[in-house]
């Protein structure tokens, strides 16, 4: 069904004075693609190409960057805090640096339950660094471990006992 001229002359104007595709569709009152069906049984698809999205399909809820980066970016900045406080040594052993590292994200947050994106940027620190870069199921085995058995790492080099103590005692 084509749209009535009032129709086409309103979405002609919605388009020419929107700044985004997800601005458009809200002064229409529906959704991005909803909009761009409209725009297109107009005959103005190029119109609404021409503008930029704004995250028109980002969902309504979107508040600036997606949900995954947000947490990513929550992660590699614990990391990044915890490599301050436990830099990775490349003459230790690559479970020393770890155990180091994961303990010192401990102690900032105060739970071995990381951010999601944790091991990522465990993995990126290490490869930043120029040391072997641990495997994804090795690092998230060594939390599984510091959480069910923390003393289990208390013979290893460079680890700090006393939040070693303070897992076993949480």
């Amino acid at each position: 069904m084509t749209p009535s001229l009032e129709d086409k002359r309103r979405l002609e104007e919605v388009l020419a004075t929107s700044a985004t595709k997800r601005e458009a569709a809200e002064r229409l009152g529906v959704t991005p693609s909803y909009a761009r069906d409209r725009a297109e049984k107009a005959g103005l698809l190029e119109t609404w190409r021409g503008l930029p999205s704004g995250l028109a399909f980002a969902g309504p809820s979107c508040g600036g960057l997606p949900t995954a980066t947000k947490r990513q970016a929550e992660a590699d900045a614990l990391i990044a805090e915890a490599l301050q406080d436990a830099p990775l040594d490349p003459l230790a052993s690559q479970a020393s640096s770890i155990v180091g590292l994961l303990l010192a994200a401990y102690a900032i947050t105060g739970s071995i339950a990381f951010p999601r994106g944790w091991v990522r940027g465990v993995m990126l620190a290490f490869e930043r660094e120029g040391l072997r870069v641990p495997s994804a199921h090795s690092v998230r085995w060594y939390r599984s471990k510091l959480n069910a058995d923390p003393l289990f790492f208390a013979s290893i080099p460079n680890v700090d006992l006393q939040l070693l103590e303070d897992l076993v005692s949480r």
